[in-house]
């Protein structure tokens, strides 16, 4: 199924420190960062799939704004830096993208779940719904200013932070996809702007809340009727 995330997560300390992406020209880095586009809107996320047909080189090429030969070699570069890579089936994928994706795909659970179970009553065991070896995203919003956030509150998205509470508030209201695409919309302006909130959860109720009713979210969940990615259907 395609990803209907608006956007995903770009770290440029990263990208300027790939010692890989380092060796590829302006050109090769350049595609790389349109084929990871493409990758987002994927029907497998992190892979050149588009409507289940796996991307060739030729279907690659098709549509860019390069010559054959100077795709050719940007490509290549790509390819021998192992940059990009290349599965059994023969599919093109970023390896980062799909661990980032599995990784904010197990934080949405722990967060549907409520972080801890005991406060909001899930009939699951008794222990945080996270997995205990799920390592934190490498963003300089996770790391430099983790010490400094609440110890009640949990990552519920890449630098955003929601008490068990807060999260069950959101849930109720909007519904849980609501609350994913919210969450996602703050991480994504946090770590684009460097900027920081004494509340999560309060920059939320101010301002991505009314950028989620202008996307035509629900502005109350109600429990029973189809939604699809926080829209009421």
């Amino acid at each position: 199924m395609a990803c209907k995330h608006p956007s995903f997560q770009f770290y440029p300390n990263d990208w300027l420190t790939d010692a890989a992406l380092n060796q590829c020209s302006i050109e090769a880095q350049g595609l790389w960062i349109r084929l990871m586009c493409i990758m987002h809107n994927s029907t497998e996320y992190g892979f050149l799939i588009v409507n289940g047909q796996i991307l060739d080189k030729k279907r690659i090429h098709f549509g860019l704004n390069l010559s054959p030969k100077r795709f050719q070699k940007a490509f290549r570069e790509l390819i021998d830096f192992k940059v990009i890579k290349q599965d059994d089936r023969g599919a093109y994928y970023s390896k980062r993208m799909i661990e980032d994706e599995r990784v904010r795909l197990l934080r949405a659970k722990g967060g549907y779940l409520g972080g801890n179970p005991q406060l909001v009553g899930h009939k699951v065991n008794l222990e945080d719904n996270l997995p205990s070896n799920l390592k934190p995203t490498p963003s300089s919003s996770s790391s430099s200013s983790y010490k400094e956030i609440d110890k009640e509150k949990t990552e519920y998205a890449p630098g955003v932070y929601l008490t068990d509470k807060e999260q069950k508030t959101f849930v109720d209201r909007y519904g849980q996809d609501g609350l994913n695409w919210m969450a996602e919309k703050l991480s994504a302006y946090k770590e684009a702007s460097g900027k920081s909130y004494k509340s999560d959860a309060a920059a939320i109720r101010s301002w991505v809340v009314g950028e989620y009713r202008k996307q035509g979210g629900a502005t109350v969940f109600v429990p029973g009727k189809p939604q699809m990615h926080g829209f009421v259907q």
